[in-house]
């Protein structure tokens, strides 16, 4: 936890624009005031997810994922503000979130805070990514787009996110992990603007996300398999993966092996686990395609990543 209050004045500035870039990779703070008067983080677990609730002077936070280096776990996280204003901004949609509005944001994207004035007090949720794409998709449509508490639909999401926090303590990790979940599956309440029945998610995307999940530790899985499975011609699976997730198949079939692998990796219950052990039960062939692969999506060897988070834990 960090706290602002408990800092002396003049060290106040150092302080916060030391810890918010270690918390945040790929984060850069623009203060306008060389004194902060206020500055508070405090992190809550819930299960394979953190939850932020910061409360900040005015300031322009800009994140890069190419300066985060992509070292970390790929999240979507939802913002909700209790306090004073943000203003979000991701590719072409900008708004001003007000107390009890809330929005996504997509860390494989840049984006931009800006606390324009007085305060901001607001809770950050980062939800796995690749489990919210299993259930939604299309949830890019619902980037930097507000969402106010006062609708029907977003006061069932709202709620949740903040009974859900509040209860997180007191639950187990199986509670914890079901209670993700749920939450999860609870944002397919959310409209884009303007969407209509046409524009939701396509059924044979979802189906094939599940298909990925369920196989793709075997190492036999491909993109064939898939399209056989769907009943599908490859040409028409792969066109679809382009439409709408603007990828392969066979590079989400990689992308979700690579993601266990690194999960496993930094659990310290997989400890005693050799790295070849661990590359073989994520569907990778040999030790060395799978080392050059991680090492190409992570910067890091598999060595040095179980390294870097046995030794920092909260290293994300």
């Amino acid at each position: 936890m960090i706290d602002l209050h408990q800092v002396q004045p003049e060290e106040r500035l150092s302080r916060w624009k030391l810890a918010v870039p270690q918390l945040f990779p790929g984060i850069t703070l623009h203060l306008p005031h060389k004194v902060p008067s206020r500055g508070f983080i405090q992190r809550t677990r819930v299960a394979n997810s953190l939850a932020w609730l910061i409360d900040s002077s005015p300031t322009r936070v800009v994140y890069s994922p190419q300066a985060a280096r992509g070292d970390g776990p790929q999240h979507i996280s939802i913002m909700l503000q209790l306090k004073g204003a943000t203003r979000v901004t991701q590719g072409s949609r900008s708004g001003s979130l007000a107390a009890g509005e809330f929005c996504l944001i997509d860390n494989r994207e840049p984006f931009i805070l800006e606390v324009p004035s007085n305060y901001s007090r607001f809770v950050a949720w980062q939800l796995p990514r690749d489990l919210v794409l299993r259930h939604h998709p299309h949830i890019d449509r619902l980037m930097a787009t507000n969402h106010d508490t006062r609708n029907h639909a977003a006061s069932v999401v709202g709620a949740a996110m903040v009974q859900t926090l509040q209860a997180s303590s007191h639950l187990g990790e199986r509670q914890q992990q079901a209670a993700l979940a749920g939450f999860i599956q609870m944002l397919g309440v959310l409209d884009a603007p303007g969407e209509d029945a046409c524009r939701t998610p396509h059924w044979r995307l979802a189906q094939a996300l599940e298909v990925i999940d369920e196989h793709f530790t075997n190492p036999s899985l491909d993109a064939a398999f898939v399209a056989e499975t769907l009943q599908v011609s490859r040409r028409q699976l792969d066109r679809l993966f382009q439409d709408e997730l603007n990828a392969t198949v066979t590079a989400r079939i990689w992308e979700r092996r690579l993601e266990q692998a690194a999960r496993l990796l930094r659990s310290p219950t997989q400890v005693l686990r050799s790295i070849t052990d661990i590359a073989l039960s994520c569907g990778f062939e040999d030790a060395a395609h799978f080392t050059r692969s991680f090492k190409k999506r992570f910067q890091l060897t598999p060595r040095d990543w179980r390294s870097r988070h046995l030794i920092h834990p909260d290293a994300r």
